[in-house]
């Protein structure tokens, strides 16, 4: 998953990567079938990845296994018995977002934008 998640940042800003891709995680590869089961925190962003980036997901999956491969992705709402049997212990854990500091000062309160 980390080449797969390479070949997407570079593709995005910094901004639109670390707010949809930095929860997701890769939960297996299917060889027989050629597809990638990533899995993610939320239903929403499972969503947004599906209608936004869907082809972008399935160019890195190719560039990086092969010709044929694509990606699914799975949520902790996942509809299947199969999806839901992938689901990791992670999604019952809370995930840390990604400091904004982009620099050695104090962080920027996003909310206040004060320092």
């Amino acid at each position: 998953m980390g080449k797969m998640l390479h070949e997407i940042e570079k593709e995005l800003t910094f901004l639109s990567f670390s707010t949809w891709f930095q929860t997701s995680r890769l939960l297996s590869i299917d060889e027989a079938a050629k597809t990638v089961i990533m899995g993610v925190k939320e239903r929403f962003i499972g969503d947004v990845l599906r209608d936004r980036y869907q082809e972008t997901l399935n160019k890195a999956a190719e560039k990086v296994l092969g010709e044929g491969y694509s990606v699914t992705i799975v949520d902790p709402q996942a509809g299947t018995e199969r999806e839901r049997r992938l689901r990791p212990l992670f999604f019952q854990r809370p995930v840390f977002p990604l400091s904004f500091s982009f620099c050695r000062s104090a962080p920027l309160n996003l909310l206040t934008g004060v320092k």
